[in-house]
């Protein structure tokens, strides 16, 4: 009887230190929403979904990629891209480069602010006074594919373009890109209705 008691001033000693100590977390309504996934239409690339070159990130982070199968579920809050749709754990966010490509990574945290994204449109960055409005992106295969757990095999790396004309010649922002393999691409968010094919 007394491990017993000991136990329950235990647990609840640890239920109050964590209830006390922990990050708040994002409440989510009682409904259901599509899950579609983000999926490319350029050559070589047409079917691919978005996805991340890490996906058992503990922390949401690593390289946007295309692959076969991506995330899916999005959260359009706030101007961002995030998945899944709640709690939201892991946000798209545009990279800075001097080029006019953009790299895309994901993060925990929320930076990117505007993007222009809804369930059956194009994903569209809009303008900055870094670049105009683009739903250009395009894809490269990479030097050396992510190898982490759970890393899917098949990978493009993928970037905004704000130029409009693919890369000729690496550069940092390039550095893991084989960019011989380069396409140009649009991201297409799914839509349709709960039950039903996406």
């Amino acid at each position: 009887m007394k491990s017993a008691a000991y136990s329950l001033a235990l647990i609840s000693s640890l239920a109050v230190t964590v209830a006390s100590s922990a990050v708040p977390r994002q409440a989510c309504p009682d409904i259901i929403v599509p899950t579609p996934a983000i999926t490319a239409d350029g050559t070589g690339v047409s079917g691919l979904e978005l996805g991340n070159s890490t996906p058992v990130s503990a922390i949401g982070g690593g390289t946007a990629i295309l692959t076969t199968s991506g995330y899916a579920g999005w959260n359009f809050g706030a101007g961002g891209l995030g998945t899944p749709w709640c709690p939201t754990s892991r946000w798209l966010n545009i990279g800075s480069s001097t080029h006019p490509w953009k790299p895309l990574t994901w993060s925990s945290t929320l930076s990117t602010t505007t993007w222009e994204a809804g369930y059956g449109v194009y994903l569209t960055a809009a303008a900055t006074s870094a670049y105009p409005e683009t739903s250009n992106f395009f894809a490269c295969k990479p030097i050396k594919p992510s190898t982490s757990i759970g890393a899917p095999k098949v990978q493009w790396l993928v970037f905004l373009n704000t130029g409009g004309t693919l890369p000729t010649v690496t550069d940092d922002t390039l550095a893991n890109a084989n960019i011989t393999t380069c396409v140009a691409t649009k991201l297409f968010i799914g839509s349709g209705s709960i039950g039903s094919d996406w």
